[in-house]
C-alpha cells in the first residue's frame, strides 16, 4: 500500500523530444520538493494544490492511475511508504512498471529506468541498503505522450535478514489503527 500524489499533466516544452527526453529534461530533482508526507498531507506541485492520499494495492501489489490528454504532456504521479527494520540491512527491490520510474531510498537515487519499457508490465531488479528505523521510500512514475494512459508500479522488498521489518504508511487519521484492522 502506498500514499499517492498526483498524477500531474505537465505541457511538453519547445521543440518535440523523445519521450524518455521530455520526461529527463523536466523532473530531475522531485525527491527534494516532497518532504516528509503523511496522508491528507497537501503537496504543491505545477500550479496545482495536490494531497498524499492512501492506496491500498490488490494480491498483485500494483498501483494503477489512469490518466488522459488530448495533448503530448509529460504525466506523472509519486508514490510514498516507509520500511521500518530493526537492524540495518541490504534489500533486493523488484520494481515492475508499464513506463518510466525513478525509486530513491532515504533521498538517495537507487533505481532509474534508462528506458521505455515495451509497451508492458516490465521488472528491474536492484540491491538497496536499509538503515535501522525507519526508511523512505519515493517512486516517481512517469510517461510522455497524448491519449489513454495507465501508469502503473509494484515494489517489493525481498532477501531482507531480518524478516520483521514492516511497511509503514505515515498518516494524520485519528484512529489509523482503525483502518488497518478493517483491511
Amino acid at each position: 500500500n502506498w500514499l499517492i500524489a498526483g498524477p500531474w499533466l505537465v505541457p511538453s516544452e519547445g521543440k518535440p523530444v523523445g519521450r524518455y527526453e521530455a520526461i529527463s529534461q523536466h523532473l530531475d530533482d522531485v525527491y527534494h520538493a516532497v518532504g516528509t508526507p503523511a496522508d491528507r498531507d497537501s503537496l504543491n506541485g505545477e500550479d496545482t494544490e495536490l494531497s498524499w492520499g492512501y492506496r491500498r494495492c490488490a494480491s498483485d501489489h500494483l498501483v494503477n492511475i489512469p490518466m488522459y490528454s488530448a495533448t503530448s504532456q509529460i504525466m506523472y504521479f509519486l508514490g510514498y511508504a516507509q520500511i521500518d527494520c530493526p537492524v540495518a540491512q541490504q534489500a533486493t527491490f523488484t520494481l515492475s512498471t508499464t513506463v518510466m520510474a525513478d525509486v530513491w531510498v532515504n533521498g538517495q537515487i537507487s533505481y532509474r529506468t534508462e528506458e521505455f519499457p515495451k509497451g508492458y508490465l516490465q521488472s528491474y531488479t536492484f540491491s538497496v541498503g536499509l538503515l535501522a528505523g525507519s526508511n523512505e521510500v519515493l517512486i516517481r512514475v512517469a510517461d510522455f505522450g497524448a491519449g489513454n494512459r495507465a501508469l502503473q508500479f509494484a515494489l517489493c522488498a525481498s532477501d531482507l535478514a531480518d524478516l520483521s521489518a514492516k511497511a509503514q504508511i505515515p498518516t494524520h487519521a485519528e484512529q489509523p489503527e482503525r483502518q488497518q484492522r478493517l483491511e
